[in-house]
């Protein structure tokens, strides 16, 4: 299950550096919202989730590597919020729920068949 989670937490981190970048660049901090975030948190959910069951994982597996990659995403989210003296707790909790809401619906939708043909 390792190489499930090696990717997507590889590429939070690199999202969450160039984040950091550019949020030194004024005004776009205006752009990156809670609501303009949320379909790249679900997009790594359903990343997740569909791979660990795709590499033999169970439901109940999904949503706990959902829950790991949502993890990391929320510490980075924590670490940008320090870094730019901003409150994210919230925000941070935000991430990793829709982390795990979307390896639910990987993981769901590849069990009742989705991407099998059918």
């Amino acid at each position: 299950m390792g190489s499930v989670l090696k990717w997507p937490i590889i590429g939070w981190i690199v999202v969450d550096i160039l984040l950091t970048l550019v949020a030194f660049v004024e005004g776009v901090g205006n752009v990156m919202t809670p609501a303009t975030l949320a379909p790249l948190a679900l997009a790594f959910g359903v990343w997740v989730g569909f791979k660990t069951v795709e590499n033999g994982g169970a439901f109940a597996g999904a949503v706990v590597n959902g829950a790991i990659v949502g993890i990391v995403c929320g510490l980075l989210t924590l670490l940008m919020g320090a870094i730019h003296g901003m409150d994210v707790l919230a925000l941070a909790a935000y991430f990793v729920a829709l982390n795990m809401s979307g390896a639910v619906v990987g993981a769901g939708w590849l069990l009742t068949g989705g991407g099998q043909g059918s």
